[in-house]
Parts: structure tokens; C-alpha cells; sequence
């Protein structure tokens, strides 16, 4: 995902509300980062040289603004990724290629020849072929880009995934759970907030989001033997329990318990009975698996 040939929306009460600590140097480098991620797909190489030549600063400079800059981006040794960009850059690629989709429909309807004109007079022929049309424009509800629009509704920000989405986000990454989860689903809700964002199908928008989750650190452990991560035990999906099933999934024993009631066995524990002898046996398997 790349932004050549993409205007970038640029949110200035956003920007000066969480720079206030910078000073005009640091506001400068932090500017033409956020630029060189649009660019690059959200993200820039992450070793100081090449953060020193996009900020135009010396090395000296560089290495002392550095930690100001840092909270900023989300950063590991390979690379410096800006959240906000890379939620930036899906809106606008999906608007251009759904607008670039309804430009072809539009082109290919008004070039299509009506099947029907060639039989009978052509004063019937133009009545029928009217009748035709209104037919399948009342019927079909992507007859033109703007009855096709006016379909897109605003996301709720009380919005709630169903079983069937958390078991198919499960399937395709079984590693956002617990905590992560709850982060990047406050994350999605944040971004609609804000972006006022609208969909056809609102599960989609949601999965494709959550999907761009950074793997958490443990997620990259080995087992011993070789073996990866995503071979570890993971809780059943499948149910009414399942966003129960996720927090459980990236809950251990004697960690805080954030969620509402007592941790699982607690006197006031909200936790499906249910579900508890089974997560039992998931932290096990996970302690015998090293």
C-alpha cells in the first residue's frame, strides 16, 4: 500500500493538540516523517541514518530529538510506523478504487446495447426498453454509483462484531486476543469516530482493520524444537461466548484482570462457568509447551 498519485488529509487541530511539547526543530522532523510514511506505505526504515537523512538533521541533532520524536510512532529496530498514516492510507486507497469501480460500471452501462431494441417498432421498442430500465434500476440497488452510495451507512460507535466475526478474525489471526484485541477494537471505534466513517458492509471494514494488527512480540517465539507460534493451543471460537473466549485467550493467571467482576473462579466472576475449565486447560497446555 503505497500513497503515489493519493492526497493526504492532514488534521491540523489533531496534530497541534499532541505536539505541544515539541519544539520548532522537533516539529519540522516530526512533520517530514509523518510525510515520508505516507510515501512508504506507513512506515520507514527504522535505523538512524536513514531517519537522520529524512529529517534533515545532523546525526548530533538526530540522536538528541530522537526520544522526543519516538512516542509518536509506533517503533521496533526494523521500523518507525505512524498509526494514524496507515489508517489514513486504507481510507483513501479503498475511496479510490471504489470510486475508480463505479467510473467502470458507469462507462459499461452507458455503453451497453439493450438486448431488446431490435425487436418490434421502434416506438415500442424505446417504451420497452424504458420500462426495462426503470425495472432494473428500482430492483437493483447498484443501478448508479449514487443509488449505490446512498446505501453506505455511518458506523455506529457502539458497533458490536457477532460470533461469526470473531470466529472468522480468530481463524485469520489467532494471535489478536486479550488485550491486543481490546486495544485495536477501541482503535477501529476511535478511527470511525473521527473519520466518520461509512460502509457497505460494516464487518468487512472491521475485519480489514483488525487485520492490520502488528503482531505482539511473544507472537514471533519459538517453541523449542523450532517450533512457531501459531502451533500453540488455541481456545474454541465458536459460540454466543466469543468475545468472552478472546479476552480469556490473552489472560493469565495472576496478571490484572481488566475486564468486569473477578477474574475467573472469583466469588464475583462474570466469565461463562463454562468456559473456565477450558482455559484452564489452555494455560496448561501453554505451560507444558514451554
Amino acid at each position: 500500500m503505497t500513497a503515489s498519485g493519493t492526497w493526504m488529509a492532514f488534521y491540523v487541530g489533531d496534530y497541534v493538540k499532541n505536539t505541544l511539547k515539541l519544539t520548532t526543530r522537533q516539529h519540522g522532523a516530526d512533520l517530514l516523517l509523518i510525510l515520508a510514511c505516507w510515501q512508504d506505505g506507513g512506515s520507514v526504515d527504522g535505523d538512524d541514518e536513514t531517519l537522520g537523512t529524512i529529517t534533515k538533521l545532523s546525526m548530533k541533532d538526530w540522536l538528541r530529538d530522537r526520544p522526543k520524536l519516538a512516542p509518536y510512532f509506533e517503533v521496533t529496530p526494523q521500523k518507525w510506523t505512524h498509526r494514524r498514516v496507515v489508517d489514513e492510507l486504507l481510507g483513501a486507497t479503498s475511496l479510490t478504487r471504489e470510486r475508480s469501480s463505479a467510473g467502470r460500471r458507469g462507462a459499461a452501462k452507458r455503453w451497453q446495447t439493450p438486448s431488446r431494441a431490435v425487436a418490434g417498432p421502434s416506438a415500442n421498442a424505446r417504451q420497452d426498453d424504458a420500462s426495462s430500465q426503470s425495472s432494473s434500476q428500482s430492483q437493483s440497488p447498484t443501478g448508479s454509483p449514487e443509488a449505490r452510495a446512498s446505501l453506505a451507512r455511518l458506523i455506529p460507535e457502539d458497533w458490536q462484531p457477532v460470533a461469526a466475526d470473531l470466529a472468522a478474525l480468530r481463524k485469520e489471526r489467532p494471535d489478536v486476543v486479550g488485550e491486543v484485541y481490546e486495544r485495536r477494537l477501541r482503535d477501529f471505534r476511535d478511527w470511525c469516530r473521527a473519520k466518520a466513517v461509512t460502509s457497505h458492509d460494516i464487518a468487512s471494514t472491521w475485519r480489514s482493520f483488525m487485520r492490520r494488527t502488528d503482531p505482539p512480540k511473544e507472537a514471533t517465539r519459538r517453541f523449542d524444537g523450532g517450533q512457531p507460534a501459531e502451533h500453540r493451543p488455541s481456545i474454541r471460537m465458536a459460540g454466543p461466548e466469543c468475545l468472552w473466549k478472546v479476552r480469556l485467550s490473552g489472560y493469565r493467571p495472576g496478571d490484572p484482570w481488566k475486564y468486569e467482576g473477578d477474574p475467573p473462579g472469583g466469588a464475583n466472576c462474570k466469565v461463562p462457568a463454562e468456559l473456565i475449565g477450558h482455559w484452564r486447560t489452555y494455560v496448561r497446555e501453554l505451560e507444558a509447551a514451554g
